[in-house]
């Protein structure tokens, strides 16, 4: 198991335009710490959820989380409380 020095949490809402640029611009940061992302579907009803599967299911520092729509506090609540950071 890996620790992670830095997280980026990424919170999306039917962003399946836009979320591969997103994670891509991340994956490709230079960086000499290991870092992790996190990413909350806030109930996307666009496929969003298909996409960011992929990359988790492909990237070992990619985790997937699926939600109800409940805005972007409850989504960075709930990554917050997954890792025990509050």
């Amino acid at each position: 198991m890996t620790n992670y020095e830095v997280s980026v949490i990424l919170t999306t809402y039917n962003s399946t335009k836009t979320i591969e640029r997103a994670f891509q611009s991340i994956l490709e940061q230079k960086t000499q710490y290991p870092f992790e992302i996190i990413i909350v579907d806030d109930g996307s009803k666009d496929g969003t959820i298909e996409v960011i599967n992929q990359y988790a299911n492909k990237y070992h520092n990619v985790t997937s989380v699926k939600q109800q729509n409940s805005g972007l506090s409850a989504a960075r609540k709930h990554v917050m409380q997954m890792n025990q950071i509050i």
